[in-house]
């Protein structure tokens, strides 16, 4: 398996899409709070990103069967890209400091 390029490249982005949600899950929780959210919806928040991996496990066999695997890879890339720039805010982007985009960009 780690003389395969394809496996390597697969492990090592499972490796930092791990750490990315590992860092800002531990404080989101806190941050959603001090934007005025209840503390017994934070726990909903967080679950989003299981949820959509739920959907995304049931579509993506039916999607990959019909779409090339470069347009599926720009897909992801492009929302993933998307869900970052959500993450704001930013004064560059002049993104405000939103509850709602942080909810989305989950």
């Amino acid at each position: 398996m780690l003389t395969n390029k394809h496996c390597i490249f697969a492990l090592l982005v499972a490796v930092v899409g791990t750490i990315n949600i590992s860092y800002y899950k531990g404080i989101i929780g806190y941050e959603l709070v001090d934007k005025g959210m209840n503390e017994d919806n934070v726990g909903y928040v967080i679950s989003i990103n299981s949820i959509c991996y739920l959907v995304a496990c049931l579509l993506v066999p039916y999607t990959c069967e019909n779409s090339s695997r470069k347009f599926m890879f720009f897909i992801a890339m492009v929302g993933f890209s998307f869900s970052n720039l959500m993450l704001g805010p930013s004064k560059i982007l002049n993104i405000p400091d939103s509850i709602w985009l942080i909810i989305g960009s989950q």
